[in-house]
């Protein structure tokens, strides 16, 4: 056989060679196709099923989260009630703190002005007769002492009261 020869054999194979190669990696390409193709419809299968389990749980959760956040704002609403109630209560105690000062010192002065009426209902009526004011020499010097010390006693009782009473404006206002 010449050079030709063989050249010409040599083709001829290599054109079958290749000509099967070809036809072989076209079904090993459709083979892959269809495994693809098969393995995307399986893949589609289970996301189907997983958004259908998902879909389960968001009708199964949904109500639960809807619930658990009407305690949620139920209970905000009670906790932010009972600070308004527990601040308004504490702004009361300290205003009334706030004048017990004040008000204990209008009671001192209410209460000094109760003695000084008391003192001069009972002590006028021992001084003065229902026509006239006794004169002072009719008593003996114990009841001059008495009545000195009397006048004296109400004169500081007027006094601390007047202290008392403009004390508790200052604090107070007016």
């Amino acid at each position: 056989m010449t050079i030709e020869a063989w050249n010409v054999v040599l083709s001829a194979a290599i054109l079958v060679l290749m000509t099967g190669g070809a036809a072989w990696l076209k079904y090993i390409v459709e083979q892959q196709l269809k495994s693809k193709d098969t393995a995307i419809q399986a893949l589609e299968g289970v996301v189907r099923l997983k958004d259908a389990q998902i879909a389960g749980l968001q009708s199964d959760t949904a109500p639960a989260i809807v619930k658990a956040y009407g305690e949620m704002r139920k209970h905000a609403d009670q906790i932010t009630e009972d600070f308004s109630k527990v601040s308004a209560k504490l702004a009361e105690a300290t205003d009334r703190e706030k004048s017990l000062p004040a008000k204990t010192a209008v009671s001192e002065a209410h209460g000094l002005m109760l003695a000084s009426d008391i003192l001069d209902k009972h002590v006028t009526r021992f001084f003065v007769s229902a026509e006239e004011r006794r004169a002072i020499e009719v008593y003996d010097d114990p009841v001059v002492f008495v009545e000195n010390a009397f006048l004296a006693a109400y004169s500081e009782i007027n006094a601390e009261t007047k202290t008392r009473i403009s004390s508790a404006r200052k604090v107070l206002g007016p």
